[in-house]
């Protein structure tokens, strides 16, 4: 890594590693299902619980993903105390959606997903007591793997994704790609876009350079001509772009304006971003926004906070205020 990006890893890993400044309390009534930590011991995810002293705990739970193979089962801890405490101010470099258009006139591209990419990252010994739960039998575990869930984990996903995958912003100028392609990382996505030959070459290099670090790509498509990414299906046959099917379907299954919560509103804004970008119109500053009111009304329904308290806007949030 160039040495600014390395920088801000270690900060990030620092975050991760540091200890919680409220008392911990009692572990949360939601426990993990036998079946669930089973499977998660087996893979490495959860192992049992150092003699440390508990520094905090995740709320489990599992959602359904829609993947090109199929519907995939994905575990989510999520560590509700240290997202609320740590200072952490995101710095994700996902751009506009308008900003991946232009690799449609190129000659074509690969994409590469990585497979259960966060539980690939291990946690620092020091930093696995932050993060437990227990087991339906009262077991106590914690994980082993970087978390689902926490506040930073995405931009260290990003970080490393874009490392493997050669970004010349993030690496040295030995390790970065050809000139002629262009790499696009979304979180844990890689999509690598120019002349065919080249692009199923470093396709083959960023694969190597998986495989040394012990990193398990799923699922990838290599030198297409037509394929999905961020949600916008890409034609390089035609050099057209147009909403993934997903997209589309889900857009679709929008509540009426009338009857949507704040949430409701943040995720259609969130799914709106993809189609206004096409048109030129820019709603990413009104997603933050919502995101960030979301989470207001959310602690004052929890108690958290009331109606007189005073809420802090951090400059990122005030960028985007609509």
């Amino acid at each position: 890594m160039k040495a600014s990006a390395k920088a801000r890893f270690d900060e990030l890993w620092r975050l991760l590693s540091s200890p919680e400044q409220l008392d911990p309390g009692t572990s949360p009534l939601r426990t993990i299902f036998e079946g669930d930590a089973r499977v998660l011991m087996s893979a490495g995810v959860l192992v049992p619980a150092s003699p440390r002293p508990t520094r905090g705990w995740f709320v489990p739970f599992s959602v359904v993903e829609e993947k090109p193979s199929g519907l995939r089962r994905r575990f989510i801890a999520w560590p509700k105390e240290k997202n609320l405490e740590d200072s952490y101010e995101a710095d994700v470099p996902l751009g506009h959606i308008s900003a991946y258009l232009d690799v449609v006139w190129e000659e074509g591209a690969s994409n590469l997903d990585l497979k259960a990419s966060f539980y690939q990252v291990p946690l620092p010994e020091e930093a696995r007591s932050a993060f437990r739960c227990r087991l339906d039998d009262g077991t106590l575990v914690e994980l082993a793997r970087l978390p689902m869930g926490y506040a930073a984990s995405p931009e260290l996903m990003q970080l490393l994704t874009s490392a493997l995958a050669g970004v010349p912003t993030v690496v040295d100028a030995a390790f970065a790609c050809p000139t002629a392609l262009k790499i696009h990382v979304w979180i844990d996505n890689v999509r690598i876009a120019g002349p065919l030959k080249a692009v199923e070459a470093w396709t083959r290099r960023v694969t190597q350079f998986a495989r040394d670090a012990s990193v398990t790509i799923g699922e990838s498509e290599v030198a297409v001509a037509s394929y999905t990414f961020v949600g916008v299906f890409f034609d390089h046959a035609t050099h057209t772009v147009r909403l993934g099917e997903k997209t589309w379907r889900h857009l679709r299954e929008t509540p009426p304006f009338e009857e949507m919560t704040v949430g409701d509103l943040e995720v259609f804004t969130s799914r709106a971003i993809y189609g206004a970008a096409v048109l030129g119109v820019r709603l990413f500053r009104n997603y933050m926004f919502l995101k960030f009111v979301r989470r207001q009304l959310s602690s004052l329904n929890r108690g958290k906070i009331t109606t007189r308290s005073k809420i802090t806007m951090t400059p990122y949030i005030r960028g985007f205020r609509v």
